[in-house]
């Protein structure tokens, strides 16, 4: 199964060692644009450039990642290369459900705030 890592807001600055290790593990990255912010995410294209230049904002400002396609095993080697690449951490991290397919990435951001702030007791912007 194709393995796609989705991210809003992600720090530009580390978007090309972001990309590296992507390629490295066989994963399709792709930075959405703020004009999807409304599609539910099952509706999100791989194969769409992977920039965040386009005009606009998202309706939030922290960074999101979603996770489609990936087994239990794929999450443990990818936060491993990850956090061993010194890449900023994303607090708000999700995999792809059935359940939150139909969502949009707003629905998401708000339920991962939630758990969050449930899971720490802190508040992300």
């Amino acid at each position: 199964m194709r393995r796609i890592l989705f991210t809003w807001n992600y720090p530009e600055d580390a978007a090309g060692k972001l990309r590296y290790l992507c390629i490295r593990q066989g994963i399709t990255w792709r930075a959405v644009p703020p004009s999807e912010d409304t599609l539910p995410l099952r509706r999100l294209k791989a194969d769409a450039p992977a920039s965040q230049a386009e005009d606009g904002a998202h309706a939030f400002a922290a960074p999101v990642m979603l996770f489609a396609g990936f087994t239990m095993r794929d999450m443990d080697r990818f936060s491993a290369a990850y956090k061993e690449s010194g890449l900023p951490r994303v607090a708000l991290r999700a995999m792809m459900t059935p359940t939150n397919s139909m969502w949009t990435v707003l629905q998401l951001y708000q339920e991962l705030q939630k758990e969050h702030a449930s899971l720490t007791g802190e508040l992300i912007p």
